[in-house]
């Protein structure tokens, strides 16, 4: 071993303390090394069983979401996407309605015309501008926009989406009052 330098007084400096080569000296046992099981192939110990501790997980009630308001929304905003899927599914049905001629389309229009179908509707409209009104809030927070390197601040990339959707609805407005 070395230190500083040196050799340290006592030891040789090219065979280490057996005064022989270290890959010479394991020749001298008279064969009683000992031999680890798992070199021969065998398992160490059979009944072994790695133990993996489970992690921490706190109860947490069902009704979680109710203590705070803006977890409410979450949810609210996540359940009213099924509203949402409902009147897609309505327009396709009324697509495949009005291909079937002016019958059904009389028999599909008089149903939606029954007070409980209407109120289900207004509640299903209200669920929708609901989602639609807590998606563009939070768009601010998913969209960041950079022009010249700079970020484009959060209120301007709300409006830009509450001017789109006001553009969007007023057109298709004007439309359906043309025909």
């Amino acid at each position: 071993m070395h230190a500083g330098r040196g050799v340290l007084r006592g030891l040789p400096e090219e065979c280490g303390p057996g005064r022989s080569h270290p890959a010479l000296q394991g020749l001298r046992d008279g064969g009683l090394l000992q031999i680890r099981p798992h070199a021969l192939g065998g398992a160490v110990n059979p009944e072994y069983r790695p133990y993996h501790p489970k992690s921490y997980r706190p109860r947490v009630p069902i009704f979680w979401w109710l203590r705070q308001w803006a977890y409410l929304k979450f949810i609210a905003r996540e359940l009213t996407c099924v509203l949402v899927a409902y009147s897609a599914v309505m327009l396709l049905v009324l697509v495949v309605v009005v291909d079937q001629g002016q019958a059904a389309y009389l028999e599909f229009v008089d149903w939606l015309s029954r007070p409980s179908v209407v109120a289900f509707h207004v509640a299903v409209l209200l669920g929708a501008l609901f989602h639609t009104v807590t998606w563009l809030n939070v768009a601010p927070m998913a969209i960041v926009l950079k022009v010249s390197g700079r970020r484009v601040p959060a209120r301007a990339v709300l409006l830009g989406h509450y001017f789109a959707w006001v553009v969007c609805s007023a057109v298709l407005a004007w439309a359906l009052i043309q025909k």
